[in-house]
């Protein structure tokens, strides 16, 4: 061991160029470098996609079919800790001008409707459209 290791460190990350990143540890706690084991992350399961990033913030995306009927009620892929998320809603279809509405109504699910948008005579008219989701919290 060197009498002044902490001189000795100075000087390599000088003569190399390295930042301040190079003297931080590993992991997911305070001052820490994440790793690759920090991001979870599932793709393409029955109720769509999430990723929890390592400051507990989580995203969540999927597809869903809406109803002439009534709101859908859509599962998210995982619940969120807490009941208060964020959720859009963007419809796909192309044969109908619509709007899409999202309302949480659990830590797990949501209501989808998707409304007329297009013309008088589906002007605020419950439609049956394909939708594109994303939901994000904590």
């Amino acid at each position: 061991m060197t009498p002044y290791p902490e001189l000795h460190l100075n000087l390599i990350l000088v003569t190399f160029g390295l930042s301040e990143a190079a003297k931080r540890g590993v992991g997911d706690g305070e001052n820490q470098i994440p790793d690759m084991n920090s991001f979870i992350s599932m793709k393409g399961g029955a109720n769509g996609t999430y990723l929890k990033l390592p400051g507990g913030f989580i995203l969540q995306t999927g597809r869903a079919e809406t109803n002439r009927l009534s709101a859908s009620l859509i599962n998210l892929p995982i619940a969120f800790p807490k009941s208060s998320y964020n959720i859009v809603g963007v419809s796909i279809d192309q044969t109908w001008s619509t709007v899409a509405t999202c309302a949480p109504q659990t830590a797990s699910s949501f209501y989808l409707s998707t409304w007329g948008a297009g013309s008088t005579a589906n002007l605020g008219v419950r439609q049956e459209s394909l939708v594109y989701w994303i939901a994000f919290g904590y």
